[in-house]
């Protein structure tokens, strides 16, 4: 049985009692592979003192962090997931705190093979040897709660009662079996995709019509000022209003997208959600944040899944200190940052209800569907709108033949909750849900 690799960072020691430590183990299993998702779990105790930071992992090109709050003698766990196409064996941990130095460490982990079967055992006595060797084993109490930590195996083997796991537990084994079942079946590479997100590196346009208002509304007060000075011969006035006048437009610059309609962080997407089951669906999303005033920035998202952003040459995933990933960093006026999003939420825009040789899918969504169609990814039959509750009865042989249900929709699924900030959303999402290569329903 291979057990996760377990790292003490930071042995505590009489000349280190005030120093933090940190246990963490990488996997499930202490096993990762190559563009596969790779939990990380860090265990922090602090000191005698309180604990402010960041704690990080950083696995070849990408680095996921997360914000770290502590009272004092107090402990906390954390997981940190992480997804690269260039791999080390071993992974820099790093807790950087306020006013102090970082500590680091590296922490070793087992490279599968990319074309490897790979298996993970759960439950007692799993074998080892035999027909069906095990990449790794895990105790059914001691799954993990996320589909993502399961992404480096191709199959699970039972050694014993599923009861033994809990319903999250269960459930999030279950969305990886359905999320396998999809993507191995061809059943996913059918479903349309959205138009891709335009990269202009622009104003929003809110931003961009204040500062056109601001900018002439300037150049007249300062034509005023210099004609109303020069006629009446008084340099010092003349000065004064041109002083005056350049206050009042870099006041106005600077408060330029703090309020009104302009403050509104705009996003423009293109968005992905391939619903699972009746519960879940797997989203992904290429989008642009534009910002209306230089201002630090903090974008949570409430899902089980990352925002990843480029920031060269790494890729960079945070998270808050209550784990949401985030978009956070600060942003001058005018400017955008480009981020993509993957994982799993509660959005299910659809229901499928079978009855003898008739299938209906009906819209659950609660807004207007557009564009329905079945496809097989080559062919496709139109099915026109569906308004909220409304529904289309197909055939089992129209399943057969074209099995996937796409609209498109509106709404950005990933809920925003911007901090402080109103946000403006637009873009495409693209809707779909296998209807004859994947049983619905798991």
């Amino acid at each position: 049985m291979r057990v996760a690799a377990i790292v003490p960072l930071l042995a505590a020691g009489p000349a280190q009692a005030a120093e933090p430590s940190l246990n963490a183990t990488a996997g499930v299993g202490g096993v990762a592979r190559a563009g596969r998702w790779l939990p990380v779990a860090v265990t922090i105790t602090s000191a005698d003192a309180p604990l402010g930071g960041e704690v990080s992992a950083t696995w070849g090109e990408t680095t996921a962090t997360r914000e770290v709050v502590l009272a004092a003698q107090s402990r906390t766990r954390v997981e940190l997931y992480l997804r690269a196409a260039d791999p080390r064996d071993s992974i820099h941990i790093a807790l950087r705190r306020t006013a102090a130095d970082p500590v680091t460490r590296e922490l070793p982990v087992q490279l599968l093979p990319i074309d490897v079967d790979a298996a993970l055992c759960i439950g007692h006595g799993a074998d080892t040897s035999g027909t069906t060797p095990c990449a790794a084993s895990i105790e059914a109490v001691d799954l993990p709660r996320s589909p993502r930590a399961f992404d480096v195996f191709d199959r699970v083997v039972w050694n014993g009662p599923r009861a033994e796991a809990d319903a999250q537990q269960r459930s999030a084994i279950e969305a990886w079996a359905h999320t396998r079942d999809l993507v191995t079946s061809g059943a996913m590479s059918q479903a349309p995709r959205p138009r891709p997100v335009a990269d202009t590196p622009m104003l929003p346009q809110p931003t961009a019509v204040t500062l056109v208002a601001g900018g002439l509304g300037y150049i007249v007060l300062l034509t005023a000022a210099i004609q109303a000075s020069a006629s009446r011969g008084r340099p010092i006035l003349f000065c004064g209003a041109i002083v005056g006048v350049s206050l009042l437009g870099a006041l106005a610059a600077t408060l330029t997208g703090h309020g009104g309609p302009a403050a509104a962080v705009l996003i423009e997407h293109a968005t992905t959600a391939y619903q699972l089951d009746v519960h879940t669906s797997l989203v992904t999303s290429r989008a642009q944040a534009r910002f209306p005033a230089r201002s630090r920035y903090e974008i949570p998202a409430a899902f089980d899944g990352a925002l990843i952003v480029d920031d060269y040459p790494r890729r960079l995933a945070r998270a808050n200190a209550a784990g949401q990933p985030t978009l956070a960093g600060t942003y001058a006026l005018g400017t955008s940052q480009g981020f993509e999003a993957e994982g799993t939420l509660a959005f299910t825009p659809f229901s499928v209800d079978r009855n003898g040789d008739a299938v209906r899918v009906r819209n659950v969504s609660g807004e207007t569907l557009r564009a329905c169609r079945l496809t097989d990814g080559y062919r496709s039959r139109e099915a026109g709108d569906l308004p909220p509750e409304g529904s289309a009865t197909l055939t089992s042989g129209d399943v057969r033949a074209l099995p996937t249900f796409a609209c498109h929709a509106h709404r950005f699924p990933i809920p925003l909750e911007p901090s402080g900030r109103s946000l403006r959303v637009s873009g495409d999402t693209v809707v779909s849900i296998a209807l004859g290569a994947v049983e619905i329903g798991l």
